[in-house]
């Protein structure tokens, strides 16, 4: 008998607690969206709030998760529709992606580079 194969995750598709994956909300088991085949929007840190440089750097610290590179926060900015989608799955719309993410969101080198007083949104894309 043949093995079903399994299908490659899609973009605004769930990962799961467990670490699996489902095109399905599945009522809080969902610990991120994925956005290609190598990383996730972790949902569990996102939230509306603007944070300073070093406030975002502290959060990040304080999780142990790294600022996104440029690159990665590209990834939110060329799937904004299908991961707003499933963030309103999960509950979050009011968290919901918009404008210029590499001036909404702070990330590796611009949390390096940018002055102090400047408040950015703070979000964590982890591999899967």
């Amino acid at each position: 008998m043949k093995q079903k194969k399994l299908q490659k995750p899609q973009i605004g598709d769930f990962i799961m607690r467990n670490n699996q994956c489902s095109a399905l909300c599945r009522g809080g088991q969902e610990k991120g969206i994925v956005l290609n085949d190598k990383y996730y929007l972790h949902i569990d840190s996102l939230f509306t709030a603007r944070l300073s440089r070093p406030e975002a750097q502290k959060y990040g610290k304080m999780l142990k998760f790294p600022l996104p590179t440029k690159k990665q926060i590209m990834l939110l900015a060329d799937n904004v529709e299908k991961i707003n989608g499933s963030l309103r799955q999960v509950g979050l719309g009011d968290c919901m992606l918009f404008g210029d993410m590499l001036h909404e969101f702070w990330t590796r080198r611009a949390a390096v580079n940018q002055l102090s007083d400047e408040r950015r949104r703070v979000l964590f894309i982890l591999p899967i």
